[in-house]
This record gives structure tokens, sequence and C-alpha cells, in this order.
């Protein structure tokens, strides 16, 4: 059994429900009070890592031991990176910190969940609908990265933030405008925004003045899988024109280092990939794309898709081989394609829990097309 580097690499921090997991697949650590110790050196992690170098399968990373029991591939096979040093102090290793503040968030993804989302919250009369974070707990993950900062690195510390919408919660930008105090003119730090890409141009005019105010590489993270109406139905609440004006605007930015897409394919977005796939493959930018895919909820899992539907995955696979010069994770996109070809179709799909699922969709948001998205289930070529 090969060893998962994100056991060593990863950090990811939530700090709304209070855990640290190491890959953000792994099942997390809670705490109390947090500390520097326990943000890189908690009890669980300290044990997986032993248990891995043993060839044991640690309980934290039972979502890759049971995919992988089904379908032979998992997320880590996508995400490894096998040339890890592990002779070198763990906190040496670490290369990417991502943080969640809360689930403050402007959109009602139809795959999505409260927790992750304050207007699915609402939606569902959740009282409160958004999660809250310590300010303090904030300003000690600065202490831990001003603290990895100031040994001498190889890599650069990439470092993720996750919402809900992050360029809509305080605590993003409280950490961003006191990391600027401290690390301005660090050249080894590698900010990445997961954002949904619909922010408002108040919103973008702020994040363009830090830009402007450090030495950082910046990059964007455009969250989507889908174009057109179907884009806006998936992301429910989102403007699919917003997010290209948005797209074009920081890919044009000269400190914008590189663009990230983040699909998260699912049963109502597998038809429309090759569509999503030829858009974002025209930028003529360095980008990456950073996938995923839903098993959960299990109405829209992948796993749902039916086998017929592998001709669309083919068919992005070549739009995507055919014009992927600028995409810096070649490499980990092709991977995806063989996990979604080798997922697809392992379950039978329910057409009248996929419609209850939708109906119960329909009733909460208002303009909500489940006729759209039904006919991205049916195969018609």
């Amino acid at each position: 059994m090969a060893l998962c580097s994100k056991s060593w690499t990863d950090i990811n921090i939530d700090l709304s429900t209070k855990k640290i997991k190491h890959c953000c697949k792994a099942q997390g650590e809670k705490y109390k009070t947090l500390s520097e110790i326990f943000i890189n050196g908690s009890p669980g992690v300290i044990e997986r890592r032993h248990q891995s170098k043993e060839g044991i399968k640690h309980p934290q990373c039972n979502h890759c031991w049971e995919h992988e029991a089904k379908s032979s591939l998992s997320y880590r096979d996508i995400h490894n990176d096998p040339t890890l040093d592990y002779s070198k102090t763990d906190d040496e290793l670490i290369s990417f910190i991502e943080i969640k503040f809360d689930n403050v968030c402007n959109l009602g993804c139809v795959y999505c969940w409260p927790w992750e989302s304050s207007t699915i919250a609402k939606e569902k009369n959740i009282e409160p609908p958004f999660s809250k974070y310590n300010p303090n707990e904030v300003d000690i993950v600065i202490n831990y990265v001003e603290k990895i900062l100031s040994k001498p690195r190889q890599q650069v510390l990439n470092i993720n933030m996750l919402g809900g919408e992050p360029t809509l919660s305080k605590g993003y930008h409280q950490f961003i405008e006191r990391l600027i105090k401290t690390q301005s003119e660090s050249t080894g730090i590698r900010i990445i925004t997961t954002s949904n890409g619909n922010m408002s141009e108040q919103v973008v005019s702020r994040l363009f003045g830090y830009m402007e105010k450090t030495k950082w590489q910046w990059v964007w993270g455009f969250s989507g899988e889908a174009t057109g109406k179907v884009f806006e139905q998936i992301r429910h609440g989102s403007s699919w024109q917003q997010w290209n004006k948005n797209l074009n605007r920081f890919a044009e930015h000269n400190r914008t280092a590189s663009i990230s897409f983040n699909p998260t394919v699912n049963l109502l977005s597998v038809k429309q990939l090759p569509n999503y796939l030829e858009h974002i493959t025209k930028l003529k930018k360095s980008y990456s794309i950073n996938p995923n895919f839903v098993l959960d909820p299990l109405e829209l899992s992948i796993k749902k898709v039916p086998k017929s539907f592998k001709k669309y995955i083919d068919l992005a696979k070549k739009i995507f081989k055919d014009n992927c010069e600028f995409c810096t994770s070649q490499k980990q996109v092709f991977k995806w394609f063989e996990t979604l070809e080798k997922t697809l179709g392992n379950e039978n799909l329910s057409e009248h829990e996929l419609q209850d699922y939708l109906n119960d969709l329909r009733s909460r948001k208002a303009d909500f097309d489940v006729e759209l998205l039904r006919s991205q289930t049916i195969d018609n070529i």
C-alpha cells in the first residue's frame, strides 16, 4: 500500500466546527481551544502517519478505503505526491493549508448543505443560519503560518480559503489584512481563494487592493461544472454572465498568477462536462483544474449516472487533451477522468428518488427549473 502524502502535506482547518483534518476527505479531529501544536501535531494525525508507514489503513482515511474497495480508485490516487521526502520534519513538509471560516454564502447549490451555505440554511429555516468562528483562532492560525515561513523552505506555502463564499466572510479579510502587515514582501506565499465566482463589484475592488499590496502569488478559484442556464440552476442564485466577467477580470490582472477551476461533477452535470471543458480551456493563461465529484447526496452521486454517459466523459477527455497546453494539472485531470469512468454507473438511478429530491429543491427555491435539470439525466445522443 503506497503512502498517501496528504497526511504530511495538508492541513484543513474548519474554524466554524472546531475541527482539524489532514486531507479534505479525512475524518476531522475536534478541539476545544485551538493551539499551534494541535494544528499539525494532533494525536490522530501523529498516529495516522506512523500507521501509514507500517502499511496500516488508518480510520481517518475511510473515505478512500471504502471507495477503493468498490471502484479500485479514490481521491488519494488523484492527489497523492509520490516524490515527497519523508526524512524532513512535519512542519517542513506542509505545503497546503486550507481554512474555512464560516458558511456565509450567496448561493444555494443543489448538492450543498446548510453548514456549507447560509443561503441553504435560510431556505431550510435553520436557526441560526450562520456558523461562527473565533477571531482569536484566526490569529493563532496566522501565528502558525508565520512560524512556518520564518524557517528556510524550498516550496511555496499554499493557503486555500474556503467557504461558504470566503470573500464574503469577515474572517477571510481579517486573515488577509493581518498577514499583509507582516508578510507583504514574502515571495513564498500562494493565496488561493476558492470562490463561487459571483463576487460583487465592491468585493472585487477590495480584492484587487490586496493584490497590489503584496509580492504573493494570487490564485483565484472559480467553482462550477456546467455552462449557461444549467450552471445557474445547479449553482442556484448564480449568474453565468457575472461568473465569466469576473473570470476575465482576474485572469487579466497582472498580480494573478493562475486561475483554479474547481468542478464538482454530479449526476446533473456529466452531460455538460464537454461544454464546460471546451469553455474553460479557451483561457489563454496558466490555470489548474482541481476536480472533485459528488457521492453525497446519494440522489446526485456520480454512481447513479447511466453507463451510456461514458461517451460524454470520453468527449470531455478529448476536448481537454486537444486544448490543455495552459493547464498545469494535466496528470491530475486525467486521473480524475479515469476515476469518473470507473465510478459512473455503479448504482442504479431511481427516477422517483431523483424527482422527489428536485421537487424538494423547487419548494424552497424561486425560479428553480426542475425540467431543465431532469433533461440533463436523459441520453439523447
